[in-house]
């Protein structure tokens, strides 16, 4: 008698397709531009706009002999340069319905929190990147030959730059020269300037036709054979060199030649004033702040994630602040945290105590010291969510995870 087996097609209502509940990320390129920048106005006189920052030049040398009986002439000082610094607000928000929340496979919360934490960075560090756009000294090199600020002939001729005029040692030691002489201050403590190069560049530099001064020749006969193996330019000439794909890409040069941007920097190369830190809000946002909501989502969740870059600070050029955390207040049916009778440690312990009194139900109990647990670990971590609310500690564990520092919703 032959075997009876039951297979798929049989119980075909019993299989469905398998998800993946944890979420992938795109790709992206990490901030490089807004760490660059060191120098932030020191103490204001008052808030306001802009900000007005002076540079004093000093007096001319005074090298001629005084004679005997005379006392030396009074010179004026020098009138100062000064630099304006306005105030930006850039922002964004996400609302997600109640609806959604309930019903997706994957963590939605964590996810917005990602998404929009993200999006605050690159946003605050491409800005930054617009700002060194607008640099003026520029050095290209154009049908082979070089055009520096100090030769009086800036490289701006973007469309005359060809295929072949790569960048080349003498060309990068030219520019430190002219930093130099400009009496540019170095980036790092051992002299070294900073340069951000895309990586395309990066392989011009380190596959320059082998010379006397090449990158291969003078590492491979200079014993340093690291920097070609790992495929590193690094330390070279006088320059720190970092490979970011988010420098800035040129319109076509001669003959739709790709020309990209290497930004050379000394210190105090942009000025950044911040008046209030770009941060994360998660609190009430009901339909009244988004009068655009059709009266008919009644689910609509009282609860948004928002990137609130509010008062930010200006550049002097620009500023953009770092990704600090904030919260702001929402209305909250959960246990309150402070202990008004003084009585307790924790507001676990009051809690207890409470319910120890009034005989809630044991699950009940049990739900809420399993909720103050939760809180209280987050505390021990520097972390402190608005409420003791299981969805207000789940979503500043999720925003410190996000973005590295530690939530605190005590300070908003």
């Amino acid at each position: 008698m032959a075997n009876a087996f039951t297979d798929t097609t049989a119980f075909a209502l019993q299989i469905e397709k398998a998800l993946d509940a944890q979420v992938r990320w795109a790709l992206r390129a990490q901030p490089i531009f807004r760490p660059l920048i060191d120098f932030r106005p020191g103490i204001l006189t008052n808030p306001g706009q802009p900000v007005k920052l002076l540079i004093e030049p000093f007096l001319a040398l005074q090298k001629s002999a005084l004679p005997e009986t005379s006392d030396p002439d009074t010179v004026a000082l020098g009138a100062p340069t000064v630099v304006n610094v306005s105030p930006t607000e850039r922002g964004a928000s996400v609302v997600t319905t109640l609806r959604l929340e309930d019903l997706a496979y994957t963590d939605v919360a964590m996810q917005r929190a990602r998404l929009v934490g993200t999006n605050m960075i690159d946003s605050v560090d491409d800005l930054v990147k617009d700002v060194y756009d607008t640099g003026t000294n520029i050095s290209t090199i154009q049908a082979g030959v070089e055009k520096l600020p100090a030769s009086g002939s800036t490289g701006t001729a973007v469309a005359s730059i060809a295929a072949g005029d790569k960048i080349t040692g003498d060309f990068i030691a030219h520019n430190v020269a002219v930093m130099r002489t400009r009496l540019a201050m170095p980036k790092e403590a051992d002299g070294s300037y900073a340069a951000v190069v895309h990586p395309n560049v990066s392989v011009d530099i380190q596959r320059e036709a082998i010379t006397n001064a090449s990158f291969v020749y003078v590492h491979a006969n200079g014993g340093d054979l690291s920097a070609i193996y790992n495929g590193e330019v690094g330390k070279w000439l006088g320059v720190r060199f970092v490979e970011s794909p988010k420098v800035n890409k040129a319109a076509s040069g001669a003959a739709g030649a790709s020309v990209y941007t290497t930004y050379l920097l000394g210190r105090e190369a942009v000025v950044e004033h911040v008046v209030r830190e770009p941060h994360i809000v998660v609190g009430n946002f009901g339909r009244d702040s988004f009068p655009g909501a059709a009266a008919a989502d009644e689910d609509q969740r009282d609860s948004a994630v928002v990137t609130e870059l509010s008062e930010r600070g200006g550049f002097g050029r620009p500023s953009l602040p770092p990704p600090g955390l904030s919260g702001r207040p929402h209305s909250s049916t959960e246990f309150s945290l402070s202990c008004t009778r003084g009585c307790c440690a924790s507001p676990r312990e009051h809690y207890r105590s409470l319910t120890t009194t009034v005989g809630l139900d044991t699950a009940v109990q049990n739900t809420a010291m399993a909720r103050l647990d939760k809180y209280e670990d987050a505390t021990r971590q520097g972390i402190q969510p608005r409420t003791t609310g299981a969805r207000d500690i789940d979503a500043a564990v999720r925003i410190s995870d996000v973005t590295g520092v530690a939530f605190r919703g005590d300070q908003l």
